[in-house]
Protein backbone atom coordinates (compact mmCIF):
# COMPACT_ATOMS: atom_id res chain seq x y z
CA UNK A 1 0.00 0.00 0.00
CA UNK A 2 1.25 3.35 -0.78
CA UNK A 3 1.88 5.90 1.99
CA UNK A 4 -0.75 8.19 3.54
CA UNK A 5 -1.93 10.25 2.55
CA UNK A 6 -3.82 8.27 -0.75
CA UNK A 7 -7.84 7.61 -1.18
CA UNK A 8 -9.15 3.83 -0.99
CA UNK A 9 -12.59 4.32 -0.94
CA UNK A 10 -14.99 1.68 0.39
CA UNK A 11 -18.75 1.15 0.83
CA UNK A 12 -20.72 -0.40 3.56
CA UNK A 13 -23.67 -2.47 2.00
CA UNK A 14 -26.70 -2.79 4.12
CA UNK A 15 -24.48 -2.06 7.72
CA UNK A 16 -22.28 -5.08 6.64
CA UNK A 17 -18.46 -4.43 6.87
CA UNK A 18 -16.80 -1.19 4.45
CA UNK A 19 -15.39 -3.12 1.31
CA UNK A 20 -13.63 -2.15 -1.44
CA UNK A 21 -13.42 -2.71 -5.28
CA UNK A 22 -16.47 -4.13 -7.37
CA UNK A 23 -19.64 -5.26 -5.07
CA UNK A 24 -23.04 -7.09 -6.15
CA UNK A 25 -25.38 -5.49 -4.19
CA UNK A 26 -29.33 -6.07 -3.53
CA UNK A 27 -32.51 -3.82 -4.13
CA UNK A 28 -33.16 -1.27 -1.91
CA UNK A 29 -29.77 -1.82 0.08
CA UNK A 30 -28.88 1.43 1.69
CA UNK A 31 -25.15 2.44 1.08
CA UNK A 32 -22.68 4.36 3.21
CA UNK A 33 -19.45 5.60 1.35
CA UNK A 34 -16.16 5.58 3.46
CA UNK A 35 -12.50 6.53 3.21
CA UNK A 36 -10.02 3.72 4.20
CA UNK A 37 -8.51 4.81 7.70
CA UNK A 38 -5.06 3.94 6.56
CA UNK A 39 -4.74 6.53 3.69
CA UNK A 40 -6.28 9.37 6.10
CA UNK A 41 -3.52 10.68 7.58
CA UNK A 42 -2.88 14.07 5.99
CA UNK A 43 -6.25 14.32 4.00
CA UNK A 44 -7.42 17.53 4.29
CA UNK A 45 -10.52 17.42 1.82
CA UNK A 46 -12.64 14.95 0.58
CA UNK A 47 -14.78 14.69 -2.48
CA UNK A 48 -16.54 11.32 -3.26
CA UNK A 49 -18.75 11.24 -6.16
CA UNK A 50 -21.37 9.16 -7.80
CA UNK A 51 -20.35 9.88 -11.76
CA UNK A 52 -22.11 7.03 -13.42
CA UNK A 53 -25.63 5.43 -12.85
CA UNK A 54 -28.80 4.38 -14.17
CA UNK A 55 -30.92 6.48 -15.46
CA UNK A 56 -34.02 7.44 -12.95
CA UNK A 57 -31.63 7.37 -9.94
CA UNK A 58 -31.76 10.68 -8.77
CA UNK A 59 -29.77 12.92 -6.26
CA UNK A 60 -29.15 11.53 -2.73
CA UNK A 61 -30.55 13.77 0.33
CA UNK A 62 -27.34 15.78 1.74
CA UNK A 63 -25.71 15.49 -2.03
CA UNK A 64 -24.96 17.93 -4.69
CA UNK A 65 -25.06 17.77 -8.45
CA UNK A 66 -22.46 19.54 -10.71
CA UNK A 67 -23.34 20.55 -14.42
CA UNK A 68 -22.45 17.43 -15.84
CA UNK A 69 -24.92 15.47 -13.49
CA UNK A 70 -22.42 14.11 -11.30
CA UNK A 71 -23.64 13.92 -7.98
CA UNK A 72 -20.83 14.52 -5.23
CA UNK A 73 -20.34 15.64 -1.53
CA UNK A 74 -17.67 17.51 -0.31
CA UNK A 75 -18.41 18.95 2.87
CA UNK A 76 -16.87 16.32 5.22
CA UNK A 77 -15.08 13.21 5.48
CA UNK A 78 -18.00 11.20 5.31
CA UNK A 79 -20.89 11.48 2.93
CA UNK A 80 -25.04 10.79 4.18
CA UNK A 81 -25.62 7.08 3.36
CA UNK A 82 -28.35 6.62 0.36
CA UNK A 83 -30.58 4.19 -1.04
CA UNK A 84 -30.73 2.23 -4.24
CA UNK A 85 -33.98 1.82 -5.99
CA UNK A 86 -36.31 -1.35 -6.23
CA UNK A 87 -34.90 -4.27 -8.87
CA UNK A 88 -36.42 -1.94 -11.64
CA UNK A 89 -33.49 0.73 -11.33
CA UNK A 90 -30.78 -1.81 -11.48
CA UNK A 91 -27.63 -0.81 -13.27
CA UNK A 92 -24.06 -0.19 -11.91
CA UNK A 93 -23.23 2.85 -9.38
CA UNK A 94 -19.45 4.10 -10.78
CA UNK A 95 -17.88 5.77 -7.53
CA UNK A 96 -14.99 7.96 -7.57
CA UNK A 97 -13.34 9.18 -4.29
CA UNK A 98 -10.52 12.07 -4.30
CA UNK A 99 -8.52 13.27 -1.54
CA UNK A 100 -6.85 16.66 -0.75
CA UNK A 101 -8.43 17.97 -4.45
CA UNK A 102 -6.21 15.55 -6.07
CA UNK A 103 -3.07 17.84 -5.95
CA UNK A 104 0.25 16.42 -4.19
CA UNK A 105 2.00 18.31 -1.99
CA UNK A 106 5.28 15.79 -3.11
CA UNK A 107 4.65 14.04 -6.32
CA UNK A 108 7.52 11.74 -5.74
CA UNK A 109 6.80 10.80 -2.25
CA UNK A 110 2.63 11.04 -2.93
CA UNK A 111 1.72 10.65 -6.66
CA UNK A 112 -1.42 12.49 -7.50
CA UNK A 113 -2.47 8.96 -9.00
CA UNK A 114 -2.98 7.86 -5.27
CA UNK A 115 -5.14 10.78 -3.86
CA UNK A 116 -7.90 9.39 -6.22
CA UNK A 117 -9.75 6.07 -6.23
CA UNK A 118 -12.77 4.57 -8.51
CA UNK A 119 -11.82 1.22 -8.16
CA UNK A 120 -15.00 0.14 -5.78
CA UNK A 121 -18.32 0.52 -8.29
CA UNK A 122 -21.97 -1.35 -6.97
CA UNK A 123 -23.34 -3.68 -9.67
CA UNK A 124 -27.20 -4.39 -9.20
CA UNK A 125 -28.14 -7.29 -11.15
CA UNK A 126 -31.55 -7.32 -13.16
CA UNK A 127 -34.05 -9.58 -12.47
CA UNK A 128 -32.84 -11.89 -15.00
CA UNK A 129 -29.20 -11.43 -13.67
CA UNK A 130 -28.38 -9.14 -16.71
CA UNK A 131 -25.15 -6.78 -16.07
CA UNK A 132 -25.32 -3.34 -16.61
CA UNK A 133 -22.24 -1.59 -18.27
CA UNK A 134 -20.51 1.68 -16.17
CA UNK A 135 -19.25 4.58 -17.28
CA UNK A 136 -15.47 4.21 -17.12
CA UNK A 137 -15.77 0.78 -16.28
CA UNK A 138 -12.53 -1.15 -15.95
CA UNK A 139 -11.24 -3.60 -13.61
CA UNK A 140 -13.83 -2.97 -10.31
CA UNK A 141 -15.06 -6.91 -10.79
CA UNK A 142 -12.53 -8.79 -12.85
CA UNK A 143 -8.79 -8.61 -14.67
CA UNK A 144 -10.92 -8.77 -17.78
CA UNK A 145 -12.80 -5.35 -17.25
CA UNK A 146 -16.56 -5.22 -18.77
CA UNK A 147 -16.06 -8.29 -21.06
CA UNK A 148 -16.71 -10.49 -18.23
CA UNK A 149 -19.95 -9.18 -17.29
CA UNK A 150 -21.21 -8.98 -21.65
CA UNK A 151 -19.99 -12.83 -21.60
CA UNK A 152 -21.96 -13.37 -18.57
CA UNK A 153 -25.19 -11.40 -20.34
CA UNK A 154 -24.84 -13.01 -23.64
CA UNK A 155 -25.07 -16.78 -21.66
CA UNK A 156 -27.91 -15.38 -19.88
CA UNK A 157 -29.60 -14.12 -22.79
CA UNK A 158 -29.72 -16.57 -24.85
CA UNK A 159 -31.03 -19.35 -22.16
CA UNK A 160 -33.97 -16.78 -22.32
CA UNK A 161 -34.22 -16.92 -26.62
Amino acid sequence: MPQPPFALLRASINGGSPTAGGLTVPASATVQLSADPSGTSGVTSYKYEIYGYPSGFTVPAGWSTDSSGVFFYSAGSTPPPFTLPAISGWGKWMLRLTVNNGVSSNQILFPPEQLVDEMTALDMLSSHGLHDIGFNETTQWSEQGWVTHQQANLRIIQTLL
